[in-house]
């Protein structure tokens, strides 16, 4: 009986061993652009939280209302938002505060926050500068900030 020529098989094993390379290199790079795709749709966001903070306004002297809206894929349910309150001019917090709030997905809830510690007649009490940044944190992390102008 009569074997495959050494020749033969070796072009046979390499044969084999390129169409190997192609079709595990086109399974990475399909996946490698899937994986991409993933992340540059949720850059910046932890989870599926993500919100924006559309405006800040200041009332009765050191209150803020600010209008948050959710990007999300989920409502936001009973969450408790950290917020910060920022001098703008050199970016140092002024105060701290927790709101409680439900945003659901795709809506603009307002969260208020008072006695805002570092506000004096909506001005940063220091430096009587009227640009505050407001950054809001989610409970999963996500932030979203917002430098206003709030006289």
């Amino acid at each position: 009986m009569k074997g495959v020529s050494p020749v033969v098989a070796t072009v046979l094993m390499v044969a084999v061993a390129i169409a190997a390379a192609v079709v595990a290199y086109s399974w990475f790079m399909s996946m490698q652009a899937s994986v991409q795709a993933e992340a540059s749709r949720g850059a910046g966001t932890v989870g599926k939280e993500r919100i924006v903070v559309e405006a800040v306004q200041c009332y009765d002297s050191n209150d803020l209302n600010i209008y948050v809206r959710n990007i999300g894929d989920e409502p936001l349910t009973d969450a408790l938002f950290t917020v910060n309150v920022k001098d703008a001019a050199t970016g140092k917090i002024i105060d701290s505060k927790t709101a409680k709030k439900t945003i659901a997905e795709g809506s603009t809830e307002v969260l208020t926050v008072t006695g805002v510690s570092g506000l004096q007649d909506c001005k940063v009490a220091d430096t009587q500068s009227n640009r505050i940044i407001v950054e809001v944190i989610t409970p999963g992390g996500s932030v979203a900030s917002r430098e206003e102008r709030i006289s």
